[in-house]
């Protein structure tokens, strides 16, 4: 270690203010946002809702909302409750007549107002005009903020290519109207951050628990060696460092990314990643729109950057002295990643210290060796893993901070509490265990009907009654890239993306795969393997993979089937990437080669993104054929895969097809998706 003086500088992400109780997620975001806006249209008076249509297939809107169109149909009134009537049974909720909704000179119709249950039924009798919005609630596998300003620079490209092309294979609108759409859902954030913001400031009981829990243990960790000077780098918009730590002798805060409570420290969102191949071709385009969410840009109406970079007077931060950084519930992506580039190879900085909660310490390290062009400088910098000191304290206590009502997501069953609306099954201030919370977000429950049956024309083989004997769990969505990674710790994949389906894994990759998962939720593991011996353990509750009964059943949309050729449609274009569309331009099945399928680059495609079937699950047909559990009927070293792929054609998407792979093999064509049993 140098005599020079050490600072030390601490990362601040959005993990430091939840380890704090604030409920500051992109979670709790969203919950808010659809939950305000629910109670908003609740609010609207009736007069502003009008008949665009009358007779049989009438309907009324609300069209004074810059996020949706919201409407209803007379048949699809049963999404609609008015509370102001007495309540029937569930099965005949009341429909609102026209005058309760749109004659304004009739008071009592004024005073009755349309009532949403649920988000899950505002969401289904709504039009959105917020595209970007659209997209998100799309992705279902966006988790943290970073993730939605990749989303945004992912977009961005598209549009890129758009303008070059002057036309695209994508359904993306223009740059305009998504800096107008991203602008919109920034507001809304700062509108939130507000609220949460306010909460922290003269709770003394709180900011006691607090002390207790993890202040005090904080100060003594960021105070370990006795650093000359503390500069909190924020990228946070709270005054959580503010309120609880501006007592640290020597300190400095940095709101890089703005304040929400500062007009001259305004906030900063969007992308930070100009080193990138695409970010030099969106300057080649030479058109301002692109640039408009560009962090470096907006650095330069603040004099934060400038300060940590050290460019003014005898004060820089970073230049003139030595400096060690500990990272503080910062996952260190790449929508900042000129920012820490800068920061982590800079000469005079000596070390790099990792503070993590639950299993999020390998995520972070991986990000942060991206920013290195150095693999050496990286391995001396970043400091070794120590489970025990490492770990980022918790607040323990009850959050005193109010809950937003949380709304029933699924239609089919309303439940009520003193507050009106709970999550399906769990009431208000009641925890789910962590399987019950990643099978009410990642899986969809088949219920069996003996009634059905699911043929496949191939085989002619009657699938239900003969193999299907239980209702069962179904993944919502192909197993993606990134659970792989978090659970495997590697990626086999030959398409890179977090939230492409995994592909090139074989069939025993699966099951290890399904046994991990079991393991990580505390369930017993459905498989014994042996090398390339198998057994299972039917009255298992862990992970598995599908049946080909049960996968076929649910393909076919179970007890809600209408009988489509693929899966929730008979238009393969409307639900399925398969060799047509999976590439740069649309093909025809007449035009299928091998070296024509290499040159228009096709490819598997983010879950998720197609139509869903009548069972609400994404790719059935198409993107990734599915390993099941099956073995194959010509013989036992291989299994059956059903689905089809971004690699066949159209009829290879269709829900009777089926073919089989040795189970060793693994091909760019070849996914999964889980199962378990109730």
């Amino acid at each position: 270690m140098t005599d020079k003086a050490l600072k030390r500088i601490i990362l601040i992400g959005n993990g430091f203010d939840l380890a704090h109780g604030l409920k500051t997620s992109y979670g709790d975001f969203m919950t808010w946002f659809w939950v305000e806006q629910v109670k908003r249209i609740n609010d609207t008076e009736s007069k502003d809702w009008k008949t665009v249509s009358k007779g049989e297939n009438a309907y009324k809107i609300y069209q004074k909302d810059d996020f949706f169109d919201v409407k209803f149909h007379e048949k699809e009134s049963d999404n609609i409750t008015n509370y102001d009537k007495p309540q029937k049974e569930k099965s005949e909720r009341v429909v609102p007549n026209e005058t309760d909704c749109v004659n304004a000179s009739d008071n009592q119709g004024q005073n009755q107002k349309q009532k949403f249950t649920s988000v899950g039924d505002f969401q289904k009798n709504i039009e959105y005009k917020n595209k970007f919005l659209e997209i998100v609630e799309k992705r279902k596998t966006l988790q943290n903020w970073v993730d939605i300003e990749e989303l945004y620079f992912e977009i961005l490209k598209n549009c890129k290519d758009r303008y070059k092309q002057s036309e695209s294979v994508y359904e993306i609108y223009t740059v305009e109207q998504l800096n107008k759409d991203f602008s919109d859902i920034k507001q809304k954030l700062s509108e939130f951050l507000k609220k949460r913001n306010n909460e922290i400031s003269g709770n003394n009981d709180y900011r006691d628990k607090l002390n207790e829990d993890i202040v005090k243990k904080l100060k003594e960790i960021i105070s370990e060696g006795n650093p000359d000077k503390v500069i909190f780098l924020n990228f946070n918009y709270t005054n959580t460092i503010f309120e609880l730590y501006k007592d640290i002798p020597n300190a400095t805060e940095i709101q890089i990314h703005g304040c929400i409570n500062d007009n001259d420290n305004p906030v900063i969102f969007g992308y930070g990643d100009e080193i990138s191949k695409d970010s030099t071709d969106i300057e080649d385009l030479n058109e301002n729109a692109f640039l408009e969410n560009v962090k470096s840009i907006k650095y330069v109406e603040t004099d934060n950057y400038s300060k940590l970079l050290g460019q003014i007077g005898n004060e820089g931060l970073i230049r003139e002295n030595y400096y060690d950084v500990f990272v503080f519930g910062h996952s260190c992506g790449n929508s900042d990643r000129t920012l820490l580039k800068a920061l982590f190879e800079n000469k005079n900085c000596e070390k790099i210290r990792c503070f993590y909660y639950k299993d999020d310490y390998n995520k972070t390290i991986d990000n942060i060796y991206r920013k290195f062009e150095d693999k050496t400088a990286f391995r001396i910098k970043i400091c070794q893993k120590n489970k025990e000191q490492d770990v980022f304290p918790q607040f323990v206590g009850e959050s005193p901070f109010k809950d937003e009502a949380r709304l029933l997501f699924a239609t089919e069953t309303e439940k009520t509490t003193e507050d009106k609306y709970q999550v399906e099954g769990t009431p208000i201030g009641k925890e789910q265990s962590e399987i019950e919370k990643y099978k009410k977000e990642n899986m969809v429950e088949v219920v069996f009907d003996n009634a059905s049956t699911a043929y496949n024309n191939i085989s002619n083989k009657v699938a239900s009654k003969k193999s299907l004997k239980q209702d069962f769990y179904i993944g919502k969505y192909q197993v993606t890239q990134k659970e792989w990674q978090e659970i495997m710790g590697n990626n086999p994949s030959h398409f890179k993306g977090d939230t492409l389906p995994v592909e090139r894994v074989s069939w025993y990759d699966c099951i290890e795969f399904c046994n991990k998962m079991s393991d990580k939720h505390g369930l017993r593991k459905y498989y014994n393997i042996n090398g390339n011996d198998v057994t299972f353990n039917t009255d298992a509750d862990g992970f598995r993979l599908p049946t080909e009964a049960e996968w076929e059943y649910a393909a076919r949309g179970g007890k809600k089937s209408k009988n489509y050729e693929y899966s929730g449609s008979n238009n393969v274009k409307d639900v399925a990437w398969y060799y047509e569309n999976s590439g740069t331009r649309a093909l025809k099945d007449d035009e299928w080669s091998m070296d024509k399928l290499n040159k228009n680059k096709c490819k598997t495609h983010e879950v998720g993104t197609k139509q869903s079937n009548e069972l609400d699950l994404y790719d059935m047909s198409g993107n990734v054929d599915e390993w099941c559990e099956d073995r194959s009927d010509r013989d036992s070293l291989s299994r059956i895969l059903r689905g089809g792929s971004w690699y066949q054609i159209a009829w290879g998407s269709c829900v009777s097809y089926r073919t089989d792979y040795l189970s060793s093999i693994r091909a760019d064509s070849n996914g999964f998706r889980l199962a378990l049993t109730p």
